[in-house]
């Protein structure tokens, strides 16, 4: 086990800025949920008055079952099936009369979501490891094909980098390939061999949560070159983020073993639906 896994006596300074900022996210999310829905019925009215009476009953109304951060997405899909029930003749029309609620919509999520960024840039910084007491294993990151561009390998370097990054700080990490449901000879053989690459740390609920964007202290040019030394193109398997200019100026085509890639990454197997912590159980035991 590693010395680090205790929450510090003393919280750092990184860490008291991220739980204010993080206090600060949710108290925005959910007057933004408040607001979003209130949005959403004023967007149901306006949709009522370019049917019947009859139909207009139809439109069913928008609710926060689903939590806050469901409420932006859960009135775009009610509004879809709200142009369902409205004449077609009249769906230009009423379209262009929800633009002033889609304007506050976008306001009422701006003001959150700019919390949330400030919160997940002071959580990269926190050198604290939230590992006991309460500790428990926790899937922090999870690394499908799928998200990749399609390519196995991307999602699987990723995965590897983010390992890396949290063994330095100090986690007990796991990673995982975790295998896709046994195949069925009635279907099409699946695209890919691989489901997801995981990453579960031992950490409470706020270590959890806090464990998805920590990484340790490093320049640009050790960060860019992470990617190379898993045989990835950075600027492809960061969408874009980093330019070429930038892996041109970090010298990062070619790997460079010079640093984290000396951390090896132990991966297990699991099967679709396999429960891996009731498997591993306390690290420190």
């Amino acid at each position: 086990m590693s010395a680090n896994t205790q929450i510090a006596t003393s919280p750092s300074p990184e860490l008291l800025a991220y739980r204010s900022a993080h206090a600060d996210w949710r108290r925005l999310l959910d007057g933004a949920e408040a607001a979003i829905l209130s949005l959403g019925e004023e967007a149901r009215q306006t949709a009522a008055r370019f049917c019947t009476p009859a139909k207009a009953k139809k439109l069913v109304r928008v609710d926060g079952e689903d939590g806050t951060r469901c409420a932006l997405r859960r009135v775009y899909e009610a509004q879809y099936a709200w142009l369902k029930v409205v004449p077609k003749a009249r769906h230009e029309e009423l379209v262009l009369a929800w633009q002033p609620t889609g304007a506050k919509l976008m306001e009422s999520e701006d003001e959150a979501y700019k919390a949330r960024r400030r919160m997940e840039l002071l959580a990269y910084e926190v050198p604290d490891v939230l590992g006991a007491p309460g500790g428990s294993w926790h899937l922090v990151r999870s690394f499908s094909p799928w998200d990749s561009s399609g390519d196995e390998s991307t999602a699987r370097g990723k995965c590897a980098i983010r390992y890396r990054e949290l063994r330095q700080v100090g986690y007990e990490v796991r990673a995982v390939v975790r295998l896709p449901k046994p195949l069925d000879p009635a279907k099409p053989a699946p695209v890919y061999r691989v489901l997801t690459f995981e990453l579960w740390a031992w950490a409470n609920e706020e270590g959890a949560h806090l464990a998805r964007f920590q990484a340790p202290a490093q320049t640009v040019a050790q960060y860019i070159r992470a990617f190379a030394n898993e045989g990835l193109n950075p600027v492809a398997a960061t969408n874009h983020a980093v330019t070429v200019e930038m892996v041109d100026a970090a010298d990062a085509w070619l790997p460079h073993h010079d640093g984290p890639a000396s951390l090896p990454v132990k991966w297990e197997r699991a099967e679709y639906g396999e429960d891996m912590p009731a498997k591993w159980g306390d690290p420190s035991r």
